[in-house]
């Protein structure tokens, strides 16, 4: 079965992106602060890289708010840029299976 998209919600994109980024975040937090316990100087490498010691605790828990924000921006300017691409092209073709013979709608 053959599935065309011809646009994406910016709002729906950046929602998910959004959270997507901000659990990303919280892993890095949680990693970053067993990093910590262990002696190792609080460090984080990614969209925003900051290291330093455990000073920078509040900096380390607004992490994945600083990621969620920016994975927001990425998926409203990735939906709008999709969107004006899409009026040039037929959209994107996406192939799936029916798994059980049964087509919808």
């Amino acid at each position: 079965m053959k599935t065309r998209i011809i646009r994406i919600s910016p709002g729906s994109l950046a929602a998910l992106l959004g959270v997507g980024y901000f659990v990303a975040g919280c892993l890095m937090t949680v990693m970053t602060f067993l990093g910590a316990c262990t002696g190792l100087t609080l460090e984080i490498k990614g969209p925003l890289s900051f290291s330093g010691s455990s000073s920078s605790l509040a900096t380390v828990l607004l992490y994945p708010f600083f990621l969620a924000l920016m994975g927001i921006v990425s998926g409203l300017i990735t939906a709008w840029i999709f969107n004006f691409a899409v009026g040039f092209t037929k959209g994107l073709l996406i192939y799936t299976r029916d798994e059980c013979g049964l087509h919808p709608g």
